[in-house]
Order: structure tokens, then sequence, then C-alpha cells
């Protein structure tokens, strides 16, 4: 039974951590976006072809990838394939490292405004904007564009660097322990934005265009790469991080083959 719940651990925290890496601007920011710009309800046909015909099957590849191995994507692929495999896996990795710079830079940013919320930001006052030339801004997003163009955002950066280095530090119990706890306090905060969105003035009208189809946008080959793009950030693909967490399942957990640890 002890054996038991570890493994259901393991899969709850691995579906947590999966969720929290995939569910993020890529899915509550930008499919909205694209949504709007791509013909609205529309977008869902082509984000859902390019889910079924690519997404879930390369999921499944990476997550088998990593299962089998127990590895990470540059090893599992050079264990595969040989050093080519390995240099391929590479870019990967390369990839969610860029990644990883510019959201440490947005999470830097929000901490900023965290503080900045401490000093009266949410007042309704219209104040200047320093330094873009776009003249009278509400208070908040004043206080945004003042505090970007200050070295005192170099310090939020360093903090969230340093916060990620001690949750990584640890291993898959520091990070399993994070995710337990970062998860499921984004979706309440999804969920409040969701109905503080519909609050909003014309908000429940957005609500209608997000599902109200216009599929004579559906000859644009913008529309079908944007919804391909899209449906990349949706699963959080081509970056070994899937790869990664699968590695680390323990074998109970799926009836695969026991993981081959030699590297040829």
């Amino acid at each position: 039974m002890a054996g038991d719940r570890g493994t259901w651990r393991s899969k709850i925290g691995f579906i947590l951590a999966a969720s929290g890496s995939a569910i993020g601007l890529g899915n509550i920011v930008f499919f909205s976006a694209n949504a709007y710009k791509y013909g609205a309800g529309a977008f869902y046909v082509p984000y859902f072809i390019a889910l079924f015909a690519i997404g879930i099957p390369i999921m499944i590849l990476e997550l088998g990838i990593g299962r089998f191995t127990g590895r990470a994507l540059p090893e599992s692929l050079r264990q595969m394939s040989g050093r080519r495999g390995e240099f391929a896996g590479w870019f990967g990795i390369l990839n969610a490292t860029i990644i990883t710079m510019y959201y440490i830079t947005i999470l830097a940013w929000a901490v900023g405004m965290l503080v900045g919320s401490f000093k009266g930001l949410w007042q309704a006052s219209a104040v200047d904007a320093f330094g873009i030339g776009a003249g009278v801004l509400s208070n908040s997003m004043s206080y945004f564009f003042n505090m970007i163009s200050e070295y005192e955002t170099v310090i939020y950066v360093a903090f969230v660097w340093a916060l990620n280095m001690i949750i990584v530090f640890w291993g898959t119990k520091s990070i399993e322990a994070t995710v337990k706890v970062f998860v499921p306090l984004m979706w309440t905060f999804m969920i409040v934005l969701i109905v503080r969105g519909l609050t909003l003035d014309n908000g429940v009208q957005g609500l209608y265009l997000l599902f109200t189809p216009n599929f004579s946008v559906m000859t644009d080959v913008e529309v079908w790469r944007g919804a391909f793009s899209q449906m990349f950030f949706t699963l959080s693909l081509g970056f070994g991080i899937m790869t990664a967490y699968a590695s680390y399942l323990p074998k109970k957990a799926t009836t695969s083959p026991t993981p081959r640890r030699s590297v040829s």
C-alpha cells in the first residue's frame, strides 16, 4: 500500500509539474489573443487539428522516450540514435533556456507590480507615463512603464532567479513540493482573473466573440500557422521538458519496459 501511495503521489506530482510547464502565458494570454486575431471561434478548428494530428503524438513520443531511457532529452536521443541525436536534443534545451530568460523577466515585472500594489498602485488617478511618449495613462500602467525603466527591476529579476535556483537545487523533491503549492494557486488566480474579466465592460461580449466562428479566415495560412504555434505552447513540446519529467516516473507508474541505462 505504501508503494502504491508513493506511485500515486509521483503521478500527481508529474501531472502538476507538466501542467505548470504547459499552462502559462502561452495559454492564458496568447490563446485568447490568437483567437481574437485569427477568426475568433473558428480558431478552434485548426487548433484541434494541430492538437490531434501533431501535438498529442509528439507528446506521447516525448513521454515515451523519457520513460524508456530514464534520462533527459539529449542523453535519451544519444542512447537511441548516437551523437547526432544528442546534438539535436541540445536544441530543445536551448529553446527552454531562452524561454526561461524572458519568463524570468516577466515574473520579475509581476513581483515589481506586487510590490507596487502596497504603494497605492491601484488608485484610479491618471498620471504621465515616463519615457514612452504615451501621454496620460492610468496609475497602474504608468507605474509599470516607470518600473521597467528603473534599475530597481534588476533586483526583482535577481530575486526570481534566486528563487528558481532554490526550487531546483534539491531536484525532484523540491520541484514536486513547489508545484503542489504553486500550480493550484495558479488555477485559483486564473479563475479569479476569468471572473474579473467577465465583470468588466463588454466582458461577456468578449466571451461571445471567443466562441463565435468566422470561417472565412480558414483559407488564410497565417491562421493555421498561429494555431500550430499555439499548440506547441499548449503542450510545452520541443523543450525536452516532458522527457525529463517522464524519466523520473517510478517503474510502477507505467507498464512500459524497464528503462535502459547504458549509453552507447
